[in-house]
């Protein structure tokens, strides 16, 4: 007796974007059908699987997110990238995902996309705030709603830049 659609999605969900692209979607037609549905790929959560490698570990990643990015079919809405993003993949994700609402990016920032509504930015280390980071928010974030801003230091105007920006914010978090 086999698995109804739905469950086996979510047990697939569950594994995880390397694991679905390198094994998972191999398992069996059935599988491979589900892995390669654009409605698995509109939440992706990806990190960088080979921190302890060197600078090729990234470099697969980066192509692993933009084949999940590939297969999202323009459905993307919330994606979660973590110290393996740098602009040329930030931009293919902006160009082929319309419908982006959230994006978290951890130890990594870059273009935004206007349509978000979500934006985090972590640091384990206390960052300064660069006037770029805080004008990129204010000038390119008119929708933003929730914004976490962790581990950085911020002057009054670079948080007035980002106020007088995003009208629409209503969650800011600056621990």
């Amino acid at each position: 007796m086999e698995l109804p659609y739905d469950v086996i999605a979510n047990i697939l969900y569950r594994v995880g974007v390397y694991d679905i692209l390198e094994n998972a979607q191999k398992v069996c037609t059935t599988w491979h059908k589900i892995c390669k549905d654009p409605a698995m790929w509109r939440v992706i959560n990806m990190e960088n699987n080979f921190k302890d490698v060197n600078r090729n570990g990234r470099s697969l990643m980066q192509e692993m997110c933009k084949h999940a990015v590939d297969r999202s079919q323009d459905q993307l809405i919330d994606i979660t990238v973590c110290d393996f993003a740098n602009k040329e993949l930030l931009e293919y994700i902006a160009d082929r995902s319309s419908q982006l609402r959230r994006l978290e990016l951890a130890f990594c920032y870059g273009r935004f996309c206007p349509m978000l509504t979500t934006r985090k930015i972590n640091y384990d280390l206390v960052w300064h705030c660069g006037d770029g980071i805080a004008t990129a928010i204010g000038e390119n974030l008119p929708k933003l709603k929730h914004l976490e801003l962790s581990g950085h230091i911020m002057s009054n105007n670079r948080l007035q830049a980002i106020l007088d920006g995003c009208p629409k914010l209503e969650l800011l978090d600056l621990r």
